[in-house]
């Protein structure tokens, strides 16, 4: 229960299972069969939910990986206009529901 209360109010979490890695947020899960595809997902909706909340939001990720990692609007920004991404590819990505 409280885990879900965390990421309600602050953000997204990515947890590693036997199925791969879980990207859990408070509308949001899905399991990547790489740390990669993992990381990116968490990151592109935590950047639009701080982009258009106006807030900081944090991707909890485990403690072996370096622990949580904030994304801030400034920085949401960039990343979502591409700046942020070497190739200059759009990071477009959209919240799927969990269910």
């Amino acid at each position: 229960m409280l885990d879900w209360v965390w990421r309600r109010r602050t953000g997204m979490e990515i947890r590693e299972s036997g199925a791969g890695f879980e990207v859990i947020g408070a509308a949001y899960y899905e399991v990547f069969p790489t740390r990669f595809g993992a990381l990116l997902a968490a990151f592109c909706l935590a950047a639009r939910r701080a982009k258009f909340s106006g807030r900081t939001v944090a991707v909890r990720v485990p403690a072996a990986w370096g622990g949580t990692v904030e994304v801030t609007p400034e920085v949401a920004g960039r990343i979502l206009d591409g700046a942020a991404l070497p190739s200059g590819m759009r990071a477009d990505v959209s919240e799927r529901r969990a269910g």
